[in-house]
């Protein structure tokens, strides 16, 4: 027996055959899904209520109670969203606040003014020289720079801090015998980035005169040094960094409210009633707010009455489709694995690419009663049978006893054996048919059922030179056509070839 391989056009044949079955069973998965959505939505509506049932205004007066009501009623996920989408407007309304309020992010950065300030430092002692460069560069970064800078020029300390950046760039000490000597003295880089030109210009006199003075105190402290101003730079400059910074900064913001929007419009009502509550919000007031931005036109009821009115319990077009989807897919999968599965002979199974013997004829079955919409039973077959000459069940047995009675003849046999399995009400009327027929033209049949599991029948084989193998469509195995062929083998009985019985 060869390898048998799926046919693809007939198993989508015999997928598509059980149409009606297929319908009935999405049928009731889009019902049982169905409801389904309509279980958990009235859960759902129900328990946005009231933990107790009564009125929800009475019940948002006690806004702790209510929120360990809803915090043990949702799942974790549900309240790590919540969670998660307050922190988000948390960070979007700074991350505002700060775009609004920041002098640098208002700005143009195409046209930023920019001072810079080059101080050099340097004191007899070049270990001196590199303490004090250390000491003005802690000075220019800390607090009291920054508050003092703040209130000579009507600012905030945030504001300066911003705006003000230091660099420091040192000497190189080389110590040659026993005299150490610096190179290159140490400097301080002051950068002022301001929006109005003025405002820098005065942000950078004011971090001369603080230097001054810081000068004046040290000098009593450390002894004496120079602090020089050596240059000082304005212009106006186009800035890539500040333009870099603004567009991360809008970037997030957008990215913040994109976020939000989406995990607020995914809240249940439960989530929404929580998030409303965690934010210090009435809950009432917010779902009043919430129903006045989705519908500008209620006729029948105030937006309080709405605020506060569960939603009804309602069937969910998507869990039906779902569902119905979900069945054509089992269902199908179902049919695949029945028709992998099966090891009995199909109508579309040939004894000569199978078995390596001839057919001599494919009888059709009779036609069932009509059923409902049979034409489409019809057209499904025709997809299988495209290209094939279709013969009624009397046109088939008379081909197929001509083909016997060729095959006897040429073997020289005036005797035929049809032997087969389990042959059913259409094979033995098919067999007494084609024996009345060979009869005629003086070829005598004998027909043996159940050759492998009757003993008589068996013993009767063994007069037999010549046989043709009937083997009926769903009923015989393919393991038993194996077995017959293999017996004849054994037996020295010539298999003229077989018909098959749908």
């Amino acid at each position: 027996m060869e390898e048998r391989e799926i046919n693809l056009i007939d198993l989508l044949v015999d997928i598509m055959l059980h149409w009606r079955g297929i319908l009935v069973f999405m049928l009731i998965a889009g019902i049982a899904m169905g409801g389904f959505s309509y279980v958990r939505s009235g859960r759902n509506s129900g328990s946005a209520v009231s933990p107790k049932g009564s009125d929800p205004k009475e019940e948002w007066e006690d806004a702790e109670a209510y929120r360990e009501f809803l915090e043990e009623e949702l799942t974790e996920p549900e309240k790590i969203s919540v969670y998660s989408v307050l922190q988000s407007e948390k960070q979007y309304q700074d991350t505002l606040d700060y775009i609004n309020n920041s002098v640098l992010m208002q700005a143009d950065p195409q046209k930023v003014e920019k001072a810079e300030l080059i101080f050099n430092v340097a004191a007899e002692d070049p270990g001196m020289t590199i303490s004090l460069t250390n000491l003005y560069d802690a000075l220019t970064t800390g607090t009291g720079f920054y508050e003092w800078l703040a209130d000579k020029n009507d600012m905030s300390s945030f504001e300066v801090s911003e705006l003000i950046s230091v660099r420091r760039q040192s000497g190189i000490l080389v110590i040659e015998g026993s005299e150490p000597e610096i190179v290159g003295k140490d400097t301080l880089k002051i950068t002022i980035l301001h929006a109005d030109q003025k405002k820098c210009r005065a942000l950078a006199a004011s971090v001369i005169k603080y230097l001054d003075s810081q000068h004046d105190k040290l000098v009593q402290t450390v002894g004496e040094y120079e602090i020089e101003l050596v240059d000082q730079i304005f212009s106006t400059v186009m800035d890539v960094g500040l333009t870099n910074q603004q567009n991360s900064y809008n970037n997030t913001v957008l990215s913040l409210m994109s976020s939000v929007a989406s995990a607020k419009e995914a809240f249940t009502d439960d989530q929404k009633a929580l998030y409303y509550l965690m934010k210090g919000e009435d809950v009432e007031e917010s779902k009043e707010d919430e129903k006045e931005e989705e519908t500008s036109d209620s006729e029948t009821e105030t937006a309080e009455q709405k605020s506060v009115r569960p939603a009804a319990p309602s069937v969910s077009l998507k869990y039906v489709v779902l569902g119905m989807f979900l069945a054509v897919f089992v269902y199908a999968f179902v049919l695949f694995c029945r028709y992998v599965f099966n090891g009995k002979l199909r109508a579309t199974d040939n004894l000569g690419e199978l078995y390596g013997i001839s057919q001599l004829g494919l009888i059709p079955g009779e036609q069932e009663k009509k059923k409902f919409l049979g034409f489409v039973d019809r057209w499904i077959l025709s997809l299988r049978d495209r290209n094939k000459r279709k013969f009624t069940a009397a046109e088939a047995m008379e081909l197929a006893a001509a083909a016997v009675k060729i095959s006897a003849g040429k073997n020289m046999l005036d005797t035929v054996y049809m032997i087969g399995c389990n042959l059913k009400e259409g094979a033995l009327e098919l067999c007494g048919q084609v024996k009345a027929k060979l009869e005629q033209e003086n070829i005598q049949v004998q027909v043996l059922d159940n050759v492998l599991y009757n003993a008589e029948t068996l013993e009767q084989l063994e007069a037999a030179k010549g046989v043709v193998l009937v083997e009926k469509v769903g009923s015989t195995l393919y393991t038993e056509i194996a077995k017959e062929l293999e017996l004849l083998k054994r037996q020295e009985i010539r298999v003229l070839g077989g018909i098959v019985v749908e």
